[in-house]
């Protein structure tokens, strides 16, 4: 059996739908913007298609037979009453766009993920948790940004995309009473990239565990950590720490930086008003411009003799600092 493209599109009448087992080949938005379509959905099929259920806002639950290993581009694109999705098997690829705004979205298990598409959980705001598999090597951007009660993420996989987690606002936490951060991340061992505003704007995220092959934090990766975040640890193979990486990040009051950096790139730090002290690891030979800039609790900080250059503006607007050594 086949099904063309936008086959039953807007056709506001179906109520109910079964998909049968004979199902192989399904064109793209083949029941797109059925309105009236609520309940379940039992996917029977060999294939379906994408965008096949797009703006479809009245399917509640669906279940995914295990002869299905992919899900393309769109499928469930702003289904926004869409709660449980359950596999029956695992699959190998998620599409772009997959669950986009599926704002009622309450779980989502990975089993041999492989790769996940650009904006394919964007916007799923009520997603709680996820736990990403160690096969999932291939991610794209904007994958889970966005989900703004996502609280807790298990990390066995290596590599992660850029604007994975922005905006993820809950993302962490922090139990005032026992003083201790409840959901920290932890990087699996062997990643080595954690890119450009992976975890930017994720306001509660408390604490975060760096693995020892860490080689680059890409620019803005944790631009406004700016609620619990209270420390920076880098592993000593951290070679590069991106511009504007921690900026903003107000809570922070210690860090330690990495022995392998040769330079601390623009704006690095900038504004993150707790800091009291800062020492510059022997090796490091450029603090860039306004890379500790407007530190306003800044009083005491440490030069190595192999830093070579300070740039323009890079301790602009330290107020309270008053013991700047240079070590020979």
């Amino acid at each position: 059996m086949t099904l063309g493209n936008f086959s039953f599109a807007s056709c506001n009448g179906i109520t109910t739908l079964t998909i049968p087992e004979t199902l192989k080949t399904v064109g793209s938005h083949s029941f797109a913007n059925c309105k009236m379509l609520t309940g379940s959905i039992d996917l029977k099929g060999q294939a379906f298609g994408e965008y096949m259920f797009a703006g479809c806002d009245g399917i509640e639950s669906l279940t995914i037979q295990d002869s299905i290993t992919e899900i393309p581009n769109g499928a469930f694109y702003n289904c926004n009453k869409l709660a449980d999705v359950t596999f029956q098997g695992s699959f190998r690829k998620i599409g772009s766009y997959a669950f986009y705004s599926c704002s009622a979205l309450k779980n989502i298990e990975f089993k041999s993920t492989e790769s996940i598409g650009d904006y394919a959980f964007y916007k799923c705001t009520t997603l709680s948790e996820i736990i990403l598999p160690e096969s999932l090597t291939s991610v794209g951007t904007h994958v889970f940004a966005e989900c703004s009660t996502l609280r807790k993420v298990t990390l066995n996989n290596t590599v992660l995309g850029k604007y994975m987690f922005y905006k993820c606002v809950t993302l962490g936490g922090y139990d005032k009473s026992e003083n201790k951060a409840l959901n920290p991340i932890i990087f699996a061992e062997d990643t080595t990239v954690i890119p450009g505003w992976c975890f930017a704007y994720c306001h509660e995220l408390s604490e975060v565990k760096y693995p020892s092959s860490l080689q680059l934090i890409e620019d803005y990766a944790f631009y406004e950590c700016n609620m619990y975040l209270k420390e920076v640890k880098l592993p000593d193979g951290c070679e590069i720490l991106g511009e504007h990486a921690f900026q903003q990040c107000t809570s922070l009051t210690t860090i330690y930086l990495s022995a392998s950096m040769e330079t601390i790139k623009s704006y690095a730090f900038y504004g993150c008003i707790n800091i009291q002290e800062i020492v510059v690891p022997q090796g490091v030979k450029i603090v860039s411009d306004y890379a500790f800039a407007e530190c306003y609790e800044l009083t005491t900080i440490k030069i190595p003799s192999s830093v070579t250059y300070i740039g323009r503006g890079a301790l602009y607007g330290c107020v309270k600092l008053n013991q700047f050594s240079y070590h020979l």
